[in-house]
C-alpha cells in the first residue's frame, strides 16, 4: 500500500454526526444521525455557482440507549422518531465505507470540532462494532485522511468577517469534548465561534439547516467556499489519517454489540429512550 503524503486532496468530504449527548462520567454517547458530503476539489475552486455535483450519504440510527433531553431539543432526533431505524452495525461501517471508495481520492474528511468530537466518537462507534481498529482507505488502497474546520476558520478567522477587527476575538466551537482517551466530563465554551455563529456572521443569515447532520455539512462547505482556495491549500497541509484519531471512549459491556443484520432494536426490546440530562 502506497503510504506517500498526498500532494493535493481530490475530494473534501463533509461531515457531521448528530449524537445522543455529549460524553460524561458514566454516560458513553452514540450517533443518532450521520451526514457525509462529498465534493471534487474542481468544483470548489469556482466562481460562486452552486455545488451542484454533489455525493451524498446521510443515515439516522437507533442507538440502542437514552437520548438526553438537551441532544433531543437540539438536533430534534428522540426515541419516537428514531424507533424504527436500525443501529450503527457493520453494515453502517460498510456503507461508508462503499461510500468513500467511490470518490476521486486522495480523500480528506473534514468536520467541525472534528479532531474532539466527530471523529474520535465515530471511531468509537466503529471499534464497538468490528470489535478492533478499523481504517478506511480509497479507491486506490491509500489511507482516508481527516482535518478540522474549527482550526481551519481560526486560522483564517481575519477573512471570516470581512472588514471586521474584531474577529481575532472569536471563540471556539461551543462543543469541545475531552482529549482521546479521557473520561473527564467535556467543556462547554462561549458560543461565538461556534458554526451557526460564523455562518451568521460571514453570511448575514441562520443557516436553514442547523442541528442537523447534512445541514451542517452544508454550511461547513459554504464557508470552506468562502475562504476559497487558501482554504484548499491549508487542508493540503493540515491533516491526519482518520483511524490514527483516538477514539473517544473505551467500550465496555455496558455498551452493548450491534444487532445482526435484518433485526431491529424495537423488535428485541433494544429501543432507545429519552431522558432528562
Amino acid at each position: 500500500m502506497n503510504q506517500l503524503p498526498p500532494n493535493k486532496f481530490s475530494t473534501i468530504v463533509f461531515l457531521d454526526t448528530e449524537t445522543s449527548g455529549l460524553p460524561g462520567e458514566g454516560f458513553h454517547p452514540r450517533i443518532t444521525e450521520l451526514a457525509l458530503v462529498a465534493v471534487n476539489r474542481s468544483e470548489m475552486i469556482g466562481d460562486g455557482c452552486a455545488l451542484r455535483a454533489q455525493n451524498k450519504l446521510v443515515v439516522c440510527f437507533n442507538p440502542m440507549s437514552k437520548i438526553l433531553s438537551e441532544a433531543s431539543v437540539i438536533s430534534g432526533l428522540n426515541s419516537r422518531n428514531l424507533h424504527n431505524q436500525k443501529d450503527f452495525d457493520d453494515m453502517a461501517v460498510q456503507q461508508i465505507r462503499l461510500f468513500l471508495l467511490r470518490l476521486e481520492p486522495p480523500l480528506c474528511v473534514i468536520a467541525q470540532n472534528g479532531y474532539r468530537f466527530d471523529f474520535p466518537l465515530l471511531n468509537a462507534e466503529i471499534f464497538r462494532v468490528m470489535m478492533r481498529s478499523y481504517g478506511f482507505i480509497d479507491c486506490r488502497g491509500n489511507p482516508v485522511y481527516c482535518t478540522d474546520s474549527l482550526q481551519l476558520f481560526r486560522h483564517f478567522s481575519d477573512k471570516l468577517v470581512p472588514g471586521s477587527s474584531d474577529v481575532s476575538n472569536l471563540e471556539e466551537e461551543v462543543m469541545t469534548t475531552c482529549p482521546p482517551l479521557s473520561q473527564s466530563t467535556p467543556k462547554k465554551l462561549r458560543r461565538p465561534f461556534s458554526l451557526a455563529s460564523v455562518y451568521e456572521s460571514v453570511f448575514g443569515s441562520v443557516h436553514g439547516g442547523a442541528h442537523s447532520a447534512e445541514g451542517d455539512c452544508i454550511a461547513i462547505m459554504k464557508l470552506v467556499r468562502f475562504i476559497g482556495d487558501r482554504a484548499l491549500s491549508w487542508i493540503d497541509n493540515n491533516y491526519r489519517i482518520l483511524s490514527n484519531v483516538g477514539k473517544m471512549y473505551i467500550c465496555d459491556e455496558a455498551d452493548g454489540l450491534p444487532l445482526p443484520t435484518g433485526q431491529f432494536p424495537h423488535e428485541v426490546g433494544l429501543a432507545s429512550y429519552d431522558c432528562p440530562n
